[in-house]
């Protein structure tokens, strides 16, 4: 939750800000964890001058009337913000940046006619760690070893979070304020690594928690057809937060030597990333050209 007490920007103020500072250098994110991920490559690979900056340090509050999905959706906070830059700022500044996440835009066809907005390369931030160098690394580092490779972890949960993909996905094409539900009363995990996820059982709970039970058969159907869309790139058939939720759960069961809970393994889970590595990645490849 964004914290009432912090100071915030009037939109009109940072675009004069801009406007008067043509030479500063500034990424706009959606999130804390956005942030310090950005940040952290910045650092990483040697980057000056280059600001993150929250999207909750900025008052949209003038604008909640006209536009209602700003008040609780931070992505369409940047996406509002990076059109008041396009439409306000005098000349283009090539060193303004605002990132969102892909999220499930390529399934809806939403693209972004504003050159200062990027999408991540995959679904979100937390996709770029489902990589068998990164969670090898966790494994050997934080956990001093575990049972099944990164490499067989990865196809495990692959089919699992594809199909809570595409139950999120439809789910919210109904509603898209729907609270999702953790997925440990849906999971079965033995010792030796195999894993069974009971989709019925997830989905009911889901609708039930969103009082939509009464559409459950509509949803099955549209699932069932929705599946057709999935492509090769499997990053950009997960959500990520589902990702560390699954693969928290997975660790837990089978190999929690440190008592590692899901807050702090969502955080640890970040220092394996190797930053210089990233920069092979489009997105990051840009932000090198645009700030070295």
């Amino acid at each position: 939750m964004p914290d009432s007490n912090i100071p915030r920007n009037n939109i009109e103020e940072i675009i004069s800000k801009f406007d008067l500072e043509p030479d500063s250098r500034a990424i706009f994110v959606e999130g804390i964890t956005d942030q310090n991920f950005f940040e952290q490559f910045i650092e990483e690979n040697n980057l000056k001058n280059v600001a993150v900056n929250l999207i909750e340090w900025f008052d949209f509050s003038n604008h909640f009337d006209d536009n209602p999905e700003l008040i609780r959706n931070n992505k369409e906070k940047v996406v509002f913000l990076s059109n008041c830059f396009k439409n306000k700022l005098s000349v283009f500044n090539e060193n303004i940046m605002f990132i969102v996440d892909k999220d499930f835009d390529k399934l809806i066809f939403r693209t972004y006619d504003n050159d200062y907005i990027f999408t991540t390369d995959y679904n979100s931030i937390e996709l770029y760690l489902f990589n068998k160098k990164f969670l090898e690394k966790y494994f050997k580092v934080v956990l001093h070893g575990f049972p099944i490779s990164s490499l067989d972890t990865l196809k495990k949960l692959s089919t699992i979070l594809q199909e809570l993909f595409i139950i999120q996905f439809v789910v919210k094409s109904y509603n898209a304020d729907i609270e999702m539900i953790r997925l440990n009363n849906s999971c079965e995990i033995k010792k030796n690594g195999e894993i069974k996820f009971d989709f019925e059982d997830y989905l009911t709970r889901l609708l039930n928690k969103n009082k939509m039970l009464k559409l459950k058969k509509n949803i099955i159907d549209v699932i069932s057809e929705s599946k057709i869309l999935f492509e090769e790139e499997i990053r950009n058939q997960i959500c990520g937060h589902m990702f560390f939720d699954l693969l928290y759960l997975y660790i837990n069961k089978i190999k929690n030597n440190i008592d590692l809970k899901l807050a702090s393994f969502q955080r640890t889970i970040f220092l394996t990333v190797d930053y210089k590595d990233l920069c092979k990645e489009p997105l990051f490849a840009k932000l090198i050209k645009t700030y070295s």
